[in-house]
């Protein structure tokens, strides 16, 4: 049997845990006691024959090797045990260092705590286990080393009372034995339950890394959310700042225009005032001048009939006085008469004045005056309106006539004629269609449109970005303009015409001027209808071939700043006699 020298030394990890000493200590001091009861037994032979007639065999013969064998693998099963405590507590401290790390806020620790509060207490319920079955001091006590020492210090007792103790002390091994075997299970448990431990440690990371992304993303997306906000709040603040300026800017020009129609009103009222007095006025000079010429008779009458016949001078005197009378009422009257006029005039010309004040002011908040600097003014807009009748109109005139040599001269000059009208029409129509359109996406996100009202200045600048435009719009115009004049003259002789160069150069000329005229605030007006009458207006039309007081057709149209205003280039239209419009 092996002595208590070749016991092997201490466990490491001593400084951690001090009671592995004292389990040696207790090893070694019960291995002590069984070679001194060994030897006591080898020295005296009788107590041994007795003993041996006593018991049928000595325990600690066939037992102390095993007890020696138990006791090393409970040793390593002790360090492997100890092994598996210090990977349980760095786990438990780094799970709890990525607790601390990944969840810096308070509150998101105290929510992940309580989330994984089931498996924090598994890993304490563990850990205590594990306690537990270090600190079981039942194996070995300090009272049975106190014992094994008194009973080394006794004398030798006899052998039944040895016996006895040996009886004990092999009770007391197969005890711990069991024990051994207790620890022995206990620790494989612990590798089982620290298997799991390490799964479920694994699948908690996973889930947090899981979280972790998806507050990531989540947080990403909040914060996108919260950039798109702040983006569509401050776009319907500057909104509604615009619309609150245009509201203020309608108030302020309602306010002038109620003050200059009150003001007008007053005026008007003053000046009627003054009219009607000037004609009450008028009247009682009317009646004052019948009372004098009936007067006149009466003296006159009443000289003739006079009995006593007065002298010439006399007569003289009164006709004298009489006539003075006459002249100075007369001029009264006239007097009275012109300033009568003169006021009428004068509140005819304040009304006409005022009237034209409103009605500038009213629409669309007094058109942008007109640009000098500006090459499409409506100025050179005429001019190069006239140039086109002149230079392209000619060439399309002859390049019709020499591809369709059998249509008359009049049909060409009607179909060069629509084209400029029907252009122009169409261009309108776009410019038009562009404004609403961006007057719908303004008020719809708001207000119904049909009830609402787009302020004057916000109009206005809807125009003048129209006007702006107007060059990046002309190749789309064009290629609406002529696919308009493609299905409309689909079925005429010029339909395969209208891609012929110089054919599709008058088209895009006209096609220019019309749109240019067609984005001016207010839009310019071409008229290509004839007099009401017939009759040749030479203020509007210029003769084409013939002359004559009538008009036979229009061949260009008059262009007008806008409609009902000045003239700004007069159109061609041909002469011709009554006996000519009869036979038409």
């Amino acid at each position: 049997m092996a002595s208590g020298s070749n016991h092997p030394g201490k466990w490491p990890g001593r400084t951690r845990h001090s009671w592995d000493d004292g389990i040696l200590n207790k090893i070694h001091s019960f291995n002590s006691l069984s070679d001194y009861q060994l030897s006591e037994r080898r020295s005296d032979p009788s107590e041994s024959t007795s003993v041996a007639s006593e018991t049928p065999s000595d325990p600690f013969d066939l037992d102390t090797d095993t007890l020696y064998i138990n006791v090393t693998t409970l040793q390593k099963s002790c360090k492997k045990l100890n092994l598996l405590k210090r990977k349980i507590e760095k786990k438990t401290k780094k799970i709890e260092r990525k607790w601390e790390f990944k969840f810096k806020d308070r509150e998101d620790l105290d929510k992940k705590k309580e989330a994984y509060r089931d498996v924090y207490n598994e890993i304490l319920a563990e850990r205590a286990a594990v306690e537990r079955i270090f600190h079981m001091s039942g194996l070995f006590t300090n009272d049975n080393q106190t014992r094994r020492q008194a009973a080394l210090k006794r004398p030798k007792p006899k052998s039944q009372h040895l016996l006895q103790i040996d009886t004990e002390e092999c009770e007391k091994c197969q005890q711990k034995e069991t024990m051994i075997r207790k620890l022995k299970n206990d620790i494989e448990k612990s590798r089982s339950d620290d298997i799991y431990l390490q799964r479920k440690i694994s699948a908690l990371e996973t889930r947090i890394a899981i979280e972790r992304s998806d507050k990531e993303d989540n947080l990403r997306s909040l914060r996108s959310a919260e950039s798109e906000t702040n983006q569509l709040t401050s776009q319907l603040e500057k909104e509604r700042n615009a619309k609150e300026e245009a509201l203020s800017s309608l108030r302020s020009a309602e306010s002038e225009t109620n003050q200059l129609t009150s003001q007008l009103e007053t005026e008007r009222n003053s000046k009627e005032e003054a009219l009607s007095r000037l004609q009450s006025s008028e009247s009682e000079t009317n009646e004052t001048k019948r009372e004098l010429e009936k007067e006149k008779l009466s003296k006159q009458q009443a000289i003739r009939n006079y009995i006593l016949r007065p002298t010439e001078s006399e007569i003289n005197e009164v006709k004298r006085q009489l006539e003075n009378e006459r002249k100075s009422k007369e001029e009264d009257h006239l007097r009275l008469e012109e300033k009568i006029n003169q006021l009428t005039n004068q509140l005819e010309d304040e009304r006409n004045a005022k009237e034209e004040a409103i009605l500038r002011q009213l629409r669309d908040n007094n058109p942008n005056p007109v640009e000098l600097s500006d090459s499409n003014r409506p100025t050179k807009l005429s001019e190069q309106f006239s140039e086109l009748y002149e230079n392209e109109w000619t060439d399309a005139f002859n390049e019709l006539d020499r591809l369709s040599g059998n249509i008359e001269e009049k049909k060409i000059i009607f179909y060069l004629r629509d084209f400029v009208l029907e252009i122009h029409s169409v261009c309108s129509n776009i410019s038009y269609s562009k404004i609403k359109t961006i007057e719908e996406a303004i008020v719809k996100p708001s207000l119904p449109f049909e009830n609402a009202k787009i302020p004057t200045k916000i109009l206005t600048t809807i125009k003048d970005g129209i006007k702006s435009m107007a060059p990046s719009l002309l190749e789309y115009t064009r290629e609406v303009v002529l696919g308009h004049l493609e299905k409309q003259y689909l079925h005429d002789p010029v339909a395969g015409c209208l891609h012929h160069q110089t054919i599709k150069r008058y088209i895009d000329k006209c096609t220019e001027v019309c749109w240019y005229m067609s984005v001016q605030d207010p839009q310019m007006f071409m008229d290509g209808s004839k007099s009401p009458d017939a009759k040749f207006d030479s203020i509007k039309h210029k003769e084409y071939t013939k002359k004559g007081p009538y008009e036979d057709f229009v061949v260009w149209p008059a262009l007008y700043l806008f409609k009902g205003g000045p003239m700004l280039c007069r159109g061609v239209a041909q002469g011709a006699n009554k006996a000519m419009i009869r036979q038409q």
